[in-house]
């Protein structure tokens, strides 16, 4: 019994720590743990990493879109930010 209990308890701080490390402390578990994190509230002054990703990606495109039109020749296009 006491060997099954050591894997429960084993299993659950990993999962805990994972979770922690992948949603951080403002996220993971609801947010029980924002209170022990230096960081700000999400949406105060800050992007998650996936909002990041998806604006540079989005604006390496429109760079792109920028050079190709500027080599054609082509008026310029209408931003959509």
């Amino acid at each position: 019994m006491q060997k099954l209990f050591g894997i429960v308890v084993i299993v659950l701080g990993a999962w805990l720590g994972m979770e922690v490390y992948t949603k951080g402390t403002h996220e993971a578990l609801g947010g029980i743990f924002a209170r022990f994190s230096d960081a700000p509230a999400p949406g105060v002054g800050r992007q998650s990493s996936l909002e990041h990703i998806e604006q540079s990606g989005l604006d390496a495109r429109e760079r792109q879109l920028g050079r190709i039109e500027d080599q054609l020749g082509s008026p310029p296009r209408d931003s959509h930010h």
